[in-house]
């Protein structure tokens, strides 16, 4: 028993060293890219990536529901007192929010630097369910929200940066932690003036490796996942919705230090 408990012991400590060194090394990697050199390739933490990219990849298969959402501005459907009454009285009823275009990915010309793209990138940022999609827009209360579904038409190959995916890749810890700290990059919210160079460089590296997007959990909505979408013509709209914010909470938990390894 002593001696399983020392072995333990000592596996718990070189497992603590392995993720501070990954962690420290993918800070630095960071720090090069947003303050030197944003074009880097020669990072061996992009080899481990491109070596086991099968072990973190994912098939999305042609036909399944995504979800997309827009603060509703009832200004860009209608410009006058006539459009209005003919947008209120309509009986359209597939898309009772924003209609097919304005609910995808903007135009090229149109596309706004965004989390995973850069100015002029259209990538299409859908979530897995309409819950998830109202956590990351953080609306304020009574604001209008149209929601789209889309469904993808074609297979593709995501590369899933999901917990459990990291959790199953025991036997290359390396890999597991880097996955998460991207993962970690790619999901924490961003707000106005947030510098997006890092994880717009990341994106650009998983499409040379062939991916068709990326999947990682939201960190607004535990249970819901986002779904980047490289070729925004990979999905269509088929419907769109309306909804109201009608209540907002929140909660919370004391940590200590040591809960931030």
């Amino acid at each position: 028993m002593l001696l399983q408990s020392i072995r333990k012991t000592i596996r718990c400590t070189m497992d603590k060293q392995l993720r501070n060194k990954v962690r420290f090394d993918f800070y630095h990697w960071k720090e090069t890219i947003v303050k030197f050199n944003r074009f880097d390739t020669r990072n061996p933490f992009l080899s481990i990536l491109e070596k086991n990219r099968g072990l973190f990849s994912c098939r999305i298969k042609e036909g399944l529901s995504f979800f997309r959402g827009r603060i509703f501005n009832l200004d860009e459907v209608v410009s006058n007192s006539e459009d209005f009454d003919k947008f209120i009285d309509s009986d359209e009823e597939v898309f009772q929010g924003y209609d097919a275009d304005k609910s995808g990915a903007p135009p090229h010309e149109l596309a706004a630097e965004g989390r995973l793209n850069c100015k002029g990138q259209s990538f299409l940022y859908t979530c897995n369910n309409p819950t998830t999609v109202i956590y990351e827009l953080r609306p304020i209360k009574h604001e209008r929200i149209s929601i789209a579904e889309f469904i993808t038409t074609r297979d593709l190959n995501f590369a899933d940066l999901r917990k459990n995916v990291s959790a199953k890749l025991i036997d290359n810890e390396v890999l597991s932690y880097l996955i998460s700290r991207i993962a970690e990059e790619f999901s924490r919210p961003h707000y106005s003036g947030h510098n997006y160079w890092f994880t717009q460089y990341l994106a650009g590296q998983f499409i040379n490796m062939g991916f068709d997007g990326v999947v990682f959990q939201s960190s607004l909505h535990p249970d819901g996942d986002v779904l980047v979408f490289f070729y925004s013509e990979d999905c269509k709209a088929i419907n769109s919705r309306l909804y109201e914010i009608d209540k907002i909470s929140i909660s919370y938990d004391s940590i200590l230090r040591s809960d931030l390894i």
